[in-house]
Order: structure tokens, then C-alpha cells, then sequence
């Protein structure tokens, strides 16, 4: 009877499995009997044909055939510099038409779409432009990325001091970069040239990234001077239009000098980037005795004169009724932005605003005080003093701000730390805004906060544990 029985389960279970889809299989693991994912029978590619632009970004969605199959698709292209492709992502490299493939790793399955890339910026056109950063620790080295082809750019920069174990020779960059995307939005540069110091051949890799930063990895070959020696150095820049920020400084005008006036000081203004070439520049309203009180825009193109030196030529106009006037300006030796409108024609000569990014200007170490109503309601003194800061520059508009460590009482010892932006609001006053922390566990909580008077004043809103608010006098 046991030996029936038996046999009657071991039939039941060969019936069961011939019963099955012909494309699953069965495992007989120690708990009993595991139904696998089945074999894709087909790779659908939904969609069609596709027509992208150079740059633009396309998600191309690949199905399984049955549905519930899920082997992995492998993507490919024929033509990367064309059309490049990961996890069915697919980016516009150039103008052309290429195959975008779909594999089902291991099954001897595809599909295919076909992508033609059209017009639109391309990539060598949308970094083209003058830059300026810091080469192997010598700041504003000034360099331009000039188009070639839609995939090639000049790379050339001015003279400076190179400082090599070698000594300082005065020297500079002159080569040529392939340039491409890739699917996180980088641009990726590569390519080789020569120093006009004995002519020693360089090599170089980088990208510039979404936000206009230039970062160059270069590599001098130096051989022939020292056998098997090659001397690195990094190129970190940000395009011209990379300026962009808020700015205080001054106005100078010469008529009204010559009338006994002081130049106007404190005078804010904002820079905006409109393209990887152009800016606009727009001043706060400032009194102009026996004139009015105003201010003054305009729309500049930026580029390197034959000295590679930065400068900026456009229009402008003034609110109090003067416009299309010729507008002028340069980054001096100190890193200011200076320009100056011409108002000859309307007979009052010429303004120049020279000023210095406000990032710049709120860097460095404080001392300040926390304060905390939460504690006043506990009996506590609901200001912490002695409490130190850094804030660190990482951009025309952001900065870091980190204070040392402080006792709460109640709570703990600890510190907060802030990733800001700046710009000036509709009254013309600087402000901060973005996400902070606190080494106690509670993190990305919003923080605000603003230039008072000669304080900075910033708060880190902790919800039910109340707010925390800094503030410290202004270096």
C-alpha cells in the first residue's frame, strides 16, 4: 500500500510538470517546489522611430514578452558619437541617424529603434567661450574653448608662470579636444597639444560640467629635459558667464567728481548667466543728486581680447530714461567686475560700477551667538554665546556655513552645518536659502537667512525641536 501511494505522488508530480508552460522550469528545493521567472520569448522596443536633438535626453522603454520575464536587457549603439545609449536612456551627440539595440542577455533576443539626431546646440558650441580658474595653484589663468567642428574645440590659454620643479617658466597651453556627453549631462573632453615653453607635449582629460565648471586633468611630458618624467597639473575653471552671482561695490562717475561728489559705495547688483557667452547685469536703485534716483542694466557678450584678457562689450539703458547706450567692462587684477556705461550722448558722461562678488565677501571665520526659544520655555536661557562659524565659499552664489560644536542643554553637544544659496530679493537685500544638518541625527532641514545691518543672521528651522538661529558680525 506505502509503495502505491508512492508512486501515485511521483506520477502526480511528472503530470504536473508536463501540465506546465512549456517555458518554465521547475526546482524541487528542500521546503517543496519553486516556480522560476519563465524565458523571454520576445524584447519590445515601444515607441518606434525617435527624432532627438543634439544634447536632449530620451528614455526608450524595453518589455519583456511574457511580462513577467526578467532577464537583463543589454543596450547598445552603433554609433556613439551620433546617438550614445545606458539603461535606455538615450542622449543626442551629433547630427545624424544610428541604431539603438536591445539584448536579452544570453537568449539570442534584440530589438532595435532607429534615432535621428537633429539640430540644436551642440555640444563643442555649448561650451565654447572664455574661462578662468586656478592651474596648478596660479589663480585667474585665463583660457578659451574655441569650436572647430561640432565635436572638436581649441583649447588655449594665456601666459603665466608655470611652477614646475623645473622652475617657473612662462608658458602657454595650445591643443585640440574631442569633446561628447555623456548620460549624466557632462561633457567629457580629451585630446593632446603643446606648451610654447621648449615645446613639451601635453596630454588632457576633463569635462565641464553642468554648471559651467571646466576641470581638466593635464599631463606634460617633460622627457626630454628628464628622462620618463611627466609633470601633472589640474586646470579648475568656470566659463566667464560663470560670474554669475550678486555683487557689492561701487559707482564712480567723473562729472559729479567734478562737481565735489563721493563716488556711490554699497551699491548691489546682480549678474545673470544667459548663456555660456553672454550675461545681464542689473544694479540696485541709487540717488544721483541733481538727477534722480535709479539704476542701470545691461546685456553684455563676454570674450578674450589678443592679450587673453577677459572683457565684456553690450548695450545697457539707465531707468530714469536713458537707453541702447554703449556699455564696457573687464575682471581686473583683483578679480573685481568692472563696467561702465557710456552716457556722453545724454550729456552726463560716463558711470563705471566696480564691485566684488557678495559670496566673496561673506567667507571666513566668526564668532556669534545660537539662540533657541524652545529652552526659554523650559527656564533656560534660550542664548548659547561663544558659538564659532565658518562659512566657505563654493560658488559666486552658494557657500557652506559649519559651526563648531556647542552644549544644548537637555539634548547634547553638537554642531549644524548648511548648504546655502544667495541672491539679492525684490528689496535688494542679500538672502540665504537651502538645507542643513546636525551631527545630533537630524538632517535636510530647511534653513533661511539674511545679511542684518552688519550681522549674519541664519536659522535652521528643526520643527517641533524649535529653531536654532545664528548670528555674528560680518568680518
Amino acid at each position: 500500500m506505502k509503495k502505491f501511494v508512492h508512486i501515485f505522488w511521483l506520477f502526480a508530480l511528472v503530470l504536473f510538470a508536463t501540465s506546465c508552460e512549456k517555458d518554465k522550469t521547475i526546482e524541487v528545493a528542500a521546503t517543496g517546489i519553486e516556480l522560476l521567472s519563465p524565458y523571454p520569448e520576445a524584447v519590445i522596443l515601444e515607441g518606434g522611430v525617435y527624432e532627438i536633438k543634439q544634447t536632449d535626453i530620451h528614455y526608450i522603454h524595453a518589455r519583456l514578452s511574457p511580462r513577467d520575464a526578467t532577464d537583463k536587457v543589454i543596450w547598445s549603439s552603433d554609433d556613439e558619437t551620433i546617438a550614445a545609449v545606458k539603461e535606455g536612456y538615450v542622449i543626442g551627440v551629433s547630427e545624424g541617424t544610428t541604431t539603438i539595440r536591445a539584448n536579452v542577455e544570453g537568449r539570442g533576443l534584440s530589438a532595435s529603434v532607429q534615432v535621428t539626431v537633429g539640430g540644436g546646440v551642440d555640444v563643442a558650441d555649448l561650451i565654447a567661450g572664455p574661462y578662468r580658474g586656478d592651474f596648478g595653484g596660479v589663480p585667474n589663468v585665463v583660457a578659451s574653448l574655441t569650436r572647430i567642428t561640432s565635436k572638436t574645440v581649441e583649447f588655449k590659454t594665456s601666459e603665466f608662470e608655470l611652477p614646475t620643479p623645473l622652475g617657473a617658466p612662462t608658458t602657454n597651453f595650445i591643443g585640440e579636444l574631442e569633446v561628447s556627453m555623456n548620460l549624466s549631462g557632462d561633457i567629457v573632453l580629451s585630446g593632446k597639444g603643446n606648451i610654447s615653453y621648449q615645446n613639451f607635449p601635453f596630454e588632457a582629460k576633463g569635462t565641464v560640467d553642468t554648471d559651467g565648471n571646466l576641470v581638466l586633468d593635464i599631463e606634460v611630458d617633460v622627457s626630454a629635459l628628464a628622462p620618463g618624467m611627466k609633470l601633472p597639473f589640474k586646470y579648475t575653471a568656470q566659463d566667464a558667464a560663470g560670474m554669475a552671482g550678486t555683487y557689492s561695490g561701487t559707482v564712480t562717475a567723473p562729472a559729479l567728481a567734478a562737481l565735489g561728489l563721493p563716488p556711490f559705495t554699497g551699491v548691489k547688483a546682480t549678474i545673470t548667466r544667459t548663456s555660456p557667452t553672454t550675461i545681464e547685469v542689473e544694479t540696485a536703485h541709487f540717488s544721483v543728486p541733481t538727477v534722480g534716483t535709479g539704476n542701470m542694466d545691461c546685456a553684455l557678450t563676454i570674450s578674450l581680447n589678443q592679450n587673453m584678457e577677459l572683457i565684456f562689450n553690450g548695450t545697457g539703458n539707465s531707468s530714469l530714461g536713458v537707453s541702447d547706450i554703449p556699455v564696457v567692462g573687464k575682471i581686473d587684477e583683483d578679480g573685481n567686475v568692472v563696467i561702465t556705461w557710456d552716457f556722453s550722448g545724454a550729456g552726463f558722461g560716463t558711470f563705471t560700477y566696480t564691485g566684488g562678488d557678495a559670496t566673496d565677501g561673506i567667507a571666513g571665520a566668526y564668532s556669534g551667538f545660537v539662540t533657541a526659544p524652545l529652552l526659554a520655555a523650559f527656564g533656560l536661557s534660550p542664548i548659547i554665546n561663544d558659538v564659532d562659524a565658518t562659512i566657505i565659499r563654493t560658488s559666486p552664489t552658494t557657500i557652506i556655513i559649519e559651526t563648531e560644536e556647542f552644549s544644548v542643554p537637555g539634548v547634547g553637544t553638537g554642531n549644524m552645518d548648511g548648504v546655502l544659496t544667495i541672491s539679492y530679493n525684490e528689496n535688494w537685500e542679500l538672502t540665504f536659502s537651502g538645507a542643513g544638518n546636525s551631527s545630533l541625527g537630524v538632517e535636510g532641514v530647511p534653513v533661511v537667512g539674511k545679511i542684518d545691518g552688519g550681522n549674519i543672521v541664519i536659522t535652521w528651522d528643526f520643527g517641533e525641536y524649535s529653531t536654532f538661529t545664528y548670528t555674528a558680525t560680518l568680518p
